[in-house]
């Protein structure tokens, strides 16, 4: 089973490269960071039928090798419909240097 998961971890790794990110700029938010004039960006949804409070699951990325560096954005979209269906809210955080599209190798090595 583990050996599994793997394979599908390096086969999501290897889409990730296909297409551009069309990212929607409603669900596109920043945070200053006070020891980098790069910002955190991240992308946050909420569920469909709103209520006053609901749990957020975070998504994040592990450590990456050089010249592998990609966006969460990948990882959020495909886990968006499962997560939906749960009625919570879902927020992605980038990498520092990474924007969608955008990669900065010299800020995200720092």
């Amino acid at each position: 089973m583990r050996y599994l998961t793997t394979v599908v971890v390096i086969s999501l790794s290897l889409q990730v490269n296909a297409a551009e990110y069309d990212i929607p700029p409603s669900i596109r938010f920043t945070l200053d960071r006070e020891e980098s004039p790069s910002p955190i960006v991240y992308y946050f949804s909420s569920p469909d039928a709103s209520e006053t409070t609901y749990p957020i699951f975070i998504i994040c990325d592990g450590s990456e090798s050089k010249r592998s560096e990609r966006s969460i954005f990948f990882v959020r979209d495909f886990f968006a419909e499962r997560i939906r269906s749960l009625d919570i809210g879902y927020l992605a955080i980038e990498k520092c240097g990474i924007d969608g599209n955008e990669i900065n190798n010299t800020k995200y090595q720092k």
